[in-house]
């Protein structure tokens, strides 16, 4: 097998060497095995660093000077060749021919030279054709990149190039004895000085884009258009040595040698009127004034050198490192301890330990301040600090550079940081994807007109345009690597597309996925959502992978995206669908029939509590009727008809034979007794003062009737709260009893004495005579006793107590002297805080 000789033959065609026989044939790789479709003796001479070339459109076969048809026929030759002919590399106009002393373009069977150099064959001579049409040349130690008739060295030095290939993102890969290295899209480009020895330590552009160069050694070198040169200056006598952060004023470049060096219109000056001391630095300021700063002081000068202001370290109260001048006018200079500011005559020192270490300093297109303090970067605007960013591990920066359009360069020991003006995202470049080299030491950073920044590493000098880093970038493919789910959030199980249904308790999912962008490496972002839990995107995040804990039953979708930091990078969506699906009791047939049973148990439990309100409502209501029936027969006995006749005929003989005014006045009292028996009569209970008022009323009428038969008296003790509620017309029950029981049977010294007493939240009434007693009366004919008024009162007192957990408590006692019987005592007792229905 012949790789080289195969490599840019038509897909499915191979050289193949029979090994026997010592022969080359062209083969067709098949399913049944290889097919020859052409041989010629000539490819027997051909080494496997050559290529052959199968112009299939014009039925020609191409290798080393020689043009040959299908059937192995040399039909003509390459004319005009230098030297050997190693690659065909096919165009959209032609075909490139890669020789070792240069390129051709072949017409017509015409090798037209279009570019000459010589290349190292080495490891062999290769050729491709990137996205835009430019010409990828490797040899055995350098890539080249042929454009618009120019040959550019893109990289030099590789130790033994082997071999080199475009993905699809047009990165450029490399292999060799060291190792496989990725230039990407080539954004930087690598200088080294053809002294290993010396080192680039000074880089900066003049306002023709001229790049300048000067190195640990000395060196100064001129380069423009890819041409470098040697320039002479004058040598200092201390010696002769280059410093980083030169500057340029319209036409004049200030570089920092041992002692600060001009250079205008070809001419060279050293800056005689500077004190002797190793210059660190040197910039431009807005007011058309500059700065140079050396470990022991800091110089304001004009740009014909001529010096206006010298500040020492004891006047800064540091040693100075950087300045920059700010919308106010101020002078911020860097130091170890900090920033000084100089306003005028006022110096004061900015001491803290969070600006501790601050050595890089610059201004941006509007104004603010930008500098750094070990890994911290920070930007002064709107009269405040504010801290943009930490860098990892304590790396400090090296380099600080705002761009004409305004995008930050900020360079570490690491590597490459880029920001856009908005800080949305820092990229960082390494040799990862594509920074070729390694900021290791403080260095300047300057810009052409092109927007082109050339920067200073250990090794080289890197030149990169950042526009192109940050606005254009490819579109990444995004891959789903696994879908895991898990019951615990420790033990995790995979999941191929077709197990995408769950049950209840694998609640816990893992998204892993990978988003593969050559050319954005580290600098890709992940947004995701879950449709069905979440239908918002997430964040853009770094982290490849994404877990859900305790979701719920249900459909879901999850959704992913990817981009570089842009908009217009961003991939199309992919998805994975899944379902978890419910445990039974989570299921819609389940929640049914525990409705439909919480239902029936509902309303059996209405049913129930309807049944027992039924119940109360009415045994209430039958209560009621008791009551009614009861109040009803109370009214018809204190209707009593011989009652009322009696005294209306008492009240006439008192007309008629006594006093006028005490018969108005028994007249008054029997109106106002009448009157409130029938106005209360239906009443479920009244106060003690009202019913002793009744009662009083009572008896006053009935001693009209039996005309100092009786006397009665009443005792309330002081105790008692004549507002306490007692059964409607208890006291007039008791002494219409004791009356016409006990009292009417004797002819005088009738006594009635009603006392009222209480103790322990209960108030005790009773009703006391001196009668005949019950005995006696019960044997009385001319007294007829239904006993329907204390029966009344004792069924309405039994129902009253169904309402209360204390209960009214009535007794009734006879009284006896020398064992004769001498009246009667009705005592009842009621809680204070009784309830009458």
């Amino acid at each position: 097998l012949c790789p080289a000789a195969s490599r840019i033959l038509p897909q499915g065609y191979a050289i193949f060497q029979n090994m026997e026989e010592d022969k080359r044939n062209l083969y067709a790789v098949q399913d049944t095995g290889l097919v020859k479709i052409w041989g010629h003796e000539d490819l027997d001479e051909l080494d496997n660093l050559h290529t052959l070339y199968w112009d299939k459109k014009n039925n020609r076969i191409y290798f080393g000077d020689g043009i040959y048809d299908e059937e192995g026929n040399l039909s003509d030759t390459l004319k005009n060749a230098e030297g050997d002919l190693w690659y065909f590399v096919p165009h959209e106009n032609g075909i490139w021919v890669i020789g070792t002393n240069g390129i051709y373009d072949l017409k017509d069977n015409c090798l037209q030279k279009v570019c000459t150099h010589l290349f190292s064959v080495g490891t062999g001579i290769y050729g491709l054709i990137d996205s835009k049409g430019n010409l990828i040349i490797k040899d055995a130690e350098n890539i080249y990149q042929y454009a618009n008739g120019h040959l550019e060295t893109i990289y030099s030095h590789i130790k033994w190039a082997s071999d080199i290939l475009l993905d699809r993102e047009d990165n450029l890969w490399v292999s060799s004895n060291e190792g496989l290295f990725c230039f990407f899209k080539r954004h930087f480009k690598n200088y080294i000085l053809p002294d290993k020895g010396d080192v680039i330590r000074m880089v900066q552009v003049d306002k023709d884009d001229r790049v300048w160069i000067g190195s640990l050694n000395g060196q100064l070198i001129s380069f423009f258009d890819e041409q470098a040169k040697e320039i002479a200056y004058p040598k200092y006598p201390l010696g002769n040595y280059f410093h980083p952060f030169s500057a340029v004023y319209d036409k004049t470049l200030y570089f920092n040698s041992p002692f600060p060096l001009s250079y205008q219109d070809n001419k060279f000056r050293y800056m005689d009127d500077f004190p002797v001391s190793a210059y660190l630095f040197i910039k431009p300021l807005p007011n058309k004034q500059l700065v140079a700063i050396s470990n022991s002081r800091l110089i304001l000068f004009q740009p014909d050198g001529k010096i206006t202001q010298m500040f020492s370290h004891q006047d800064l109260l540091q040693a100075p490192r950087q300045a920059a001048l700010d919308q106010q006018g101020r002078l911020w200079v860097t130091g170890m301890n900090g920033i000084t500011l100089i306003d005028g005559e006022k110096i004061s020192l900015m001491e803290t330990d969070s600006l501790r270490g601050s050595y890089l300093i610059t201004r941006d297109n509007t104004g603010d301040i930008w500098f750094n303090a070990k890994n911290h970067l920070y930007k002064y605007e709107n009269e405040h600090i504010r801290l943009i960013h930490t860098f990892e591990n304590d790396i400090s920066v090296t380099g600080l550079h705002i761009t004409k359009n305004n995008i930050l360069v900020v360079t570490t020991a690491k590597g490459l940081y880029l920001s856009t003006p908005e800080l949305s995202a820092m990229k960082f470049y390494n040799y990862s994807n594509g920074f070729t080299g390694n900021a290791s030491f403080q260095t300047n950073i300057t810009e052409d007109s092109k927007g082109n920044v050339y920067l200073l590493t250990m090794e080289c000098m890197v030149k990169f345009n950042p526009d192109e880093l940050i606005y254009k970038q490819s579109t990444p493919l995004l891959y789903f690597q696994s879908m895991q789910s898990s019951t615990d959030n420790i033990h995790w199980l995979d999941k191929s597309e077709q197990q995408t249904a769950l049950d209840y308790k694998h609640k816990n999912v893992k998204f892993k996925y990978i988003g593969i962008c050559y050319s954005a490496i580290g600098n890709l972002f992940y947004q995701y959502r879950l449709k069905g839990f979440q239908e918002e995107w997430s964040e853009s995040q770094l982290s490849n992978e994404v877990v859900f804990n305790n979701l719920p039953p249900g459909e879901y979708l999850f959704e992913l995206k990817a981009h570089t930091g842009l908009s217009e990078t961003e991939t199309s969506i992919i998805s994975i669908p899944f379902t978890i699906h419910p445990a039974f009791w989570q299921t819609a047939w389940f929640i049914v029939v525990s409705i439909l049973t919480l239902m029936l148990l509902s309303a059996g439990i209405a049913l129930f509590i309807q049944r027992r309100k039924n119940k109360v409502l009415f045994e209430h209501l039958e209560t009621e009727k008791q009551l009614n029936e009861l109040r009803i027969k109370s009214i018809r006995l204190k209707a009593i008809p011989h009652f009322n006749a009696n005294v209306l005929a008492a009240i006439e003989y008192y007309i008629m034979n006594l006093s006028k005014t005490e018969a108005v006045k028994l007249l008054g009292i029997y109106s106002r007794f009448t009157f409130q028996t029938l106005r209360e009569v239906d009443k479920a209970s009244r106060s003690l003062s009202e019913e002793l008022e009744y009662v009083q009323m009572y008896l006053e009428l009935e001693k009209l009737r039996f005309i100092d038969k009786f006397d009665y008296k009443i005792d309330v003790d002081q105790a008692v709260n004549t507002n306490v509620h007692l059964p409607n017309m208890i006291l007039h029950t008791y002494c219409e009893n004791a009356v016409k029981h006990g009292l009417s049977s004797k002819k005088s010294g009738g006594t009635l004495q009603i006392k009222i007493t209480r103790a322990d939240n209960i108030v005790c009434v009773s009703v006391e005579d001196n009668g005949v007693g019950r005995e006696a009366a019960a044997q009385n004919r001319n007294i007829s006793s239904s006993k329907q008024g204390l029966d009344i009162l004792s069924r309405q007192i039994e129902i009253y107590n169904r309402f209360n957990p204390n209960k009214i408590n009535q007794k009734i006692d006879d009284l006896y002297t020398d064992g004769q019987a001498s009246g009667t005592r009705f005592t009842v007792e009621v809680p204070e805080g009784f309830v009458y229905q």
